[in-house]
């Protein structure tokens, strides 16, 4: 996985188009010239146009087809996890990447035993080949949907806590991933709404 900040991104994007841009004028030039018919200058003009149109629209084709990731998020390949350190970044792999956005690692509450469980995932690898069999809790701009995941794979284990035909010691071995933290439920009793 090759990552790079945007600035040096677009900073490259643009020299290599500036000297395609720069190529394709030189040799659109040297055809017209040399053809066997005498080039009005409308049409050298109109070839040069339709030049730079070209290349202004690979420029967002280009800058297009690199996927961004922003700061805190975390990039999953096959083989490594990276964190975005910078504010935006640009990234490409032969191999797939999912995203998984720095609104979505933070713990996700979910009911058991009466009580809220904080899961907070550790280690990304698992997630990783479960995105990659399961499609379906990946989004459309390859980032991973963590509360469909934690509906398909952690909730049923909870709910085998709840019907006590599991341990917390036996739920933690099989998620050995994630950390649960069992909170109690407060309730928070209102007024009789007199003041």
């Amino acid at each position: 996985m090759i990552v790079v900040s945007e600035g040096w991104f677009q900073t490259g994007l643009i020299l290599l188009m500036c000297l395609l841009l720069a190529g394709s004028l030189i040799i659109v030039r040297r055809k017209l010239r040399r053809s066997k018919k005498q080039v009005a200058g409308k049409k050298e003009a109109a070839a040069t146009f339709l030049t730079c149109v070209m290349v202004v629209t690979l420029y967002f084709a280009i800058s297009l087809s690199f996927p961004r990731a922003f700061y805190a998020d975390l990039l999953l390949s096959e083989s490594k996890t990276q964190l975005i350190t910078r504010e935006s970044m640009r990234y490409m792999s032969f191999s797939p990447v999912f995203k998984l956005y720095v609104i979505e690692r933070g713990p996700i509450i979910r009911p058991a035993q009466e009580m809220s469980v904080s899961i907070e995932t550790n280690d990304y690898t698992p997630l990783y080949t479960y995105a990659k069999k399961y499609e379906h809790i990946v989004r459309s701009d390859q980032s991973i949907d963590m509360q469909a995941y934690v509906d398909a794979v952690i909730v049923p284990e909870l709910a085998k806590l709840d019907d006590e035909s599991l341990t917390l010691t036996e739920l933690k071995t099989a998620l050995p991933h994630h950390t649960f933290t069992f909170i109690e439920n407060m309730d928070v009793e209102g007024g009789d709404g007199d003041e």
